[in-house]
């Protein structure tokens, strides 16, 4: 169901449905447990349908798509970076809720404004999941996600650094022989990404 919301916001969005968040979900509940996994899947079909890199497109759907981000841009991804916080708070004990939130973040991450993503209530709420095994790896894709945004060198190194002196201060870059295989795997990814971030820049 949620890919066929996709494919409707595809085909409608923004200029036959521009109000299609704000119809469809802003005017709703999103506390409510069933409407935000809804919701959130429809992110995440949305981002397959639209953004994802990975998938070959014509150049009427690049272009159609480059149209779609733009209007978010303007009409609702500021709604929507601030529900993914705002359903994470509200359902804080739903694992399947903090997952979605988390792979929300990790994919709209790389296209939207930087500041709706880096900012002390969302790496907050991000590091904080990285406590709890059934979100830590989720939690570790969406700082490498947010890591390997697209930014000027400068803005990138800075990021960079201020995300490690966090990954540090809570103890996320450090591996004893008590942790397990899972834990070693996820100190493993964030160091990796660090590393081949700060190489990356140097050799621009």
């Amino acid at each position: 169901m949620a890919h066929i919301f996709s494919l409707v916001f595809a085909a409608d969005f923004p200029d036959r449905w521009s109000s299609f968040f704000n119809d469809l979900f802003f005017t709703g509940n999103l506390n409510d447990r069933r409407v935000a996994f809804f919701y959130l899947k429809v992110l995440l079909a949305i981002d397959a349908e639209v953004v994802n890199r990975d998938i070959q497109r014509s150049k009427n759907e690049s272009d159609r798509n480059i149209k779609i981000k733009d209007a978010m841009r303007e009409i609702c991804i500021n709604e929507i970076a601030k529900s993914w916080l705002s359903i994470a708070n509200a359902l804080p004990d739903d694992n399947i809720i903090q997952i979605l939130v988390l792979e929300n973040i990790a994919s709209y991450v790389d296209w939207i404004e930087l500041d709706l993503v880096a900012n002390d209530y969302i790496m907050s709420h991000i590091i904080s999941k990285f406590q709890n095994s059934a979100t830590s790896e989720s939690a570790t894709s969406a700082v490498c996600a947010l890591l390997e945004k697209g930014m000027s060198a400068e803005k990138k190194v800075g990021l960079t650094l201020t995300i490690m002196t966090v990954l540090r201060q809570n103890g996320l870059l450090n591996v004893t022989d008590n942790d397990d295989e899972d834990e070693v795997t996820r100190v493993g990814s964030l160091v990796n990404t660090l590393g081949l971030v700060l190489l990356d820049v140097q050799n621009k």
